[in-house]
């Protein structure tokens, strides 16, 4: 399945249209908006540790998806990235998987986390 046809819109909870697909290799400055937009406790709680800026190396990583193993959907706001969700297989049989969902801190409490753990319709 072509990554575009896991795009979809929904809505926040205020009615704010929201566009959701996965993220690609090239939108490391998505991760990086997101991130100067999350409070250093959010930013603690996506990442279990007191990380003051997104290096180059780390935001590699998280773009490095193996899409048949693990996938990353980003929340967007016309550009502005709200949140990401992701997930990764523990093993090749995919029964359980490591989750991850961060939210920009201004946008926290509009359902923005639900939009991204909602299978589309």
């Amino acid at each position: 399945m072509p990554l575009r046809d896991l795009e979809s819109t929904a809505a926040a909870r205020d009615g704010t249209p929201i566009r959701l697909r996965p993220l690609g290799p090239a939108d490391e400055p998505l991760l990086q908006d997101l991130f100067v937009h999350m409070s250093r406790e959010d930013v603690r709680l996506r990442f279990f540790a007191a990380i003051r800026e997104l290096s180059h190396a780390l935001a590699g990583r998280l773009l490095n998806l193996d899409y048949d193993r693990s996938m990353a959907i980003v929340a967007l706001q016309e550009a502005t990235p709200l949140g990401v969700a992701r997930y990764a297989a523990e093993d090749d049989e995919k029964r359980r998987a490591e989750f991850a969902i961060a939210v920009r801190s201004d946008w926290k409490g509009r359902g923005i986390g639900y939009l991204l753990m909602t299978p589309a319709d």
